[in-house]
């Protein structure tokens, strides 16, 4: 069994893998330890061939410490996670919100120009409505109906 080793930094421990290689090295896991509602848990931070050090780790579990301090933000990285997940979830269903009131914004120029004759035909003539239809038709409606 490999053993955790601590680092210079407080509260960060790391273990090198057996047959994992970072270069010719052996690859470096890093852990931070830290007390969150009176139990200890340590959480694995990243290795050291995706970018993690011990510096970084240390980072992490001052930021974890901080904000178990004031009371806001997460803790732990599976607090961490959740999170992360809600902010997703709010961010799609904002976009799905944006998409939707898009789409009842969109009016193209055929369905305006049908409310247009539909409110009109109370107060017109039925020979100045062909025309505007008829005009409608020959010139507006090949250009900017769709639009």
């Amino acid at each position: 069994m490999v053993q955790k080793t601590s680092t210079r930094f407080p509260g960060v421990r790391s273990r090198a893998h057996s047959t994992r290689k970072h270069g010719i090295r052996p690859d470096t896991c890093f852990f931070i330890r830290h007390r969150v509602d009176g139990k200890i848990i340590e959480e694995s931070c990243g290795w050291e061939s995706e970018g993690m050090t011990a510096a970084k780790a240390y980072q992490i579990l001052s930021d974890f410490k901080e904000n178990t301090k004031t009371g806001s933000g997460p803790r732990t990285f599976k607090e961490l996670k959740k999170l992360n997940a809600q902010m997703q979830q709010h961010a799609e269903l904002e976009r799905i919100a944006e998409e939707q009131q898009r789409q009842r914004e969109a009016v193209t120029f055929g369905e305006l120009f049908d409310a247009y004759t539909t409110a009109g035909a109370i107060r017109k003539k039925p020979t100045v409505i062909a025309a505007e239809q008829g005009r409608y038709k020959k010139w507006l409606a090949p250009l900017f109906k769709n639009m």
